[in-house]
């Protein structure tokens, strides 16, 4: 995690103007965050760093569905058009947050399912 501004992106359903609902830790809480970042559901409060978890995320019928470790942990009311997955490290931080130039984060993904009904 970047030092100054320890936040990254796991997972994110994004459209073609921007995100939708992302899977994020910032500092420790691991969070589903929607609404353009104004909104979130801690979905673990204290995550350690390296712990393998979970996450399963339903998009139908107007909402989104976010499981974490097996329980439902928010059910978004959410509609749209264009939408599309994006998995990966998105480190929130720059040098204009204060970190250097080369701070990195880490995501290890050990599967990957993706179902469209």
């Amino acid at each position: 995690m970047p030092p100054a501004k320890p936040e990254l992106v796991a997972a994110q359903i994004h459209d073609g103007n921007d995100d939708v609902v992302q899977i994020r830790l910032e500092d420790k809480a691991l969070v589903a965050q929607y609404a353009d970042g104004a909104s979130q559901v801690v979905m673990d409060p204290d995550y350690a760093l390296g712990t393998p978890f979970q996450v399963r995320i339903v998009a139908a019928d107007r909402r989104v569905v976010v499981f974490y470790d097996g329980q439902q942990k928010a059910e978004l009311l959410l509609e749209g058009s264009g939408w599309y997955w994006k998995v990966g490290a998105y480190v929130q931080a720059n040098t204009g947050t204060g970190d250097d130039a080369g701070a990195v984060g880490e995501v290890v993904v050990h599967a990957l399912n993706a179902v469209h009904a």
